[in-house]
């Protein structure tokens, strides 16, 4: 992905002054790497401060959260002229947006971000990040997400959760965006092979064989019936002349409401959090990228 980011950018005329390199801290510290030292972003940081505005971020976002403590330690965001555009790959979750502010321990030890020393320069960081996330799917994903549940108890697959006879809490097996996807594919899939099927004037099972095993006809007919068709997520997705799909993302800003965060022991709070405020999508011309943007008298 970051090849892919700075290939584009290279397209639309725009400078990548600096790339590191980094693994997450758990890993950096578990091998005692120098990546575990206080340090380490800071060096990078005061390297590229100078000639860099905009830093993407492709990682963890507990890393994400390491970067970004540092760059507040260093006063970058002080006079709003450093922004940190995260990249998220998992699906957005209300739930969990604290995890690209708050440490897990801080969160803990606090019944609020306002007991926190630094409040007013966190107000401030939050404010400098953007975070780039697929969107949640709507509410019918729920049904789909208790089918795949109860299929999977079913055979072949026998997947059962298994607790201690006495274990006080029960939990549901999580059920990622990419079974999504996997439906989807196999739909599309199904689709095409019935339509191209449906066109032989003689239907034997050397005849299904041929057509079936025809990947780039099952592709190309997969193209030509689904300019748009509707994902079980509930998006309605555009596929572009090669067969990709688009992305549908979210952007995630600094908003305020009281966010009770009930994950907690201490359910903490703030008054404040990053929330959607707009949306991308594809426009017929190649060359733009619109977004929907909510609450324009923020910004």
């Amino acid at each position: 992905m970051a090849h892919s980011l700075e290939k584009q950018a290279e397209g639309k005329n725009m400078s990548v002054q600096h790339k590191k390199n980094a693994r997450d801290r758990h890993k950096c510290c578990e091998q005692n790497f120098k990546c575990c030292q206080i340090g380490f972003w800071y060096e990078f940081i005061q390297n590229s401060r100078n000639r860099t505005r905009i830093y993407v971020f492709l990682g963890t976002p507990i890393s994400l959260i390491d970067f970004m403590d540092t760059m507040q330690r260093a006063q970058l965001f002080e006079n709003g002229e450093y922004i940190v555009i995260y990249v998220d790959m998992n699906t957005y979750l209300e739930k969990e947006n604290y995890k690209y502010i708050y440490k897990f321990d801080e969160m803990e030890k606090y019944k609020s971000c306002h007991e926190l020393s630094d409040y007013d320069s966190l107000v401030k960081r939050v404010k400098s990040l953007f975070v780039v996330v697929p969107t949640a799917p709507t509410e019918h994903y729920k049904n789909f997400s208790e089918r795949v549940r109860e299929y999977n108890k079913k055979e072949p697959f026998d997947f059962k959760t298994a607790f201690p006879l006495h274990f006080p809490i029960r939990f549901e097996k999580f059920v990622g965006i990419y079974a999504a996807y996997l439906y989807d594919s196999v739909k599309l899939y199904a689709a095409a092979l019935h339509y191209l099927l449906s066109k032989e004037p003689v239907l034997d099972e050397k005849t299904i064989l041929e057509v079936s095993s025809n990947g780039a006809k099952i592709i190309e007919t997969i193209i030509t019936l689904n300019e748009t068709y509707k994902s079980i997520t509930g998006a309605v997705i555009k596929l572009d002349k090669n067969g990709d799909s688009e992305g549908n993302f979210s952007v995630l800003a600094y908003k305020e409401s009281e966010q009770q965060y009930r994950g907690g022991s201490n359910n903490f709070s703030c008054g404040f959090h990053v929330a959607p405020v707009g949306q991308f999508y594809q426009s017929e011309e190649p060359a733009a990228y619109p977004v929907t943007i909510q609450n324009k008298s923020e910004y």
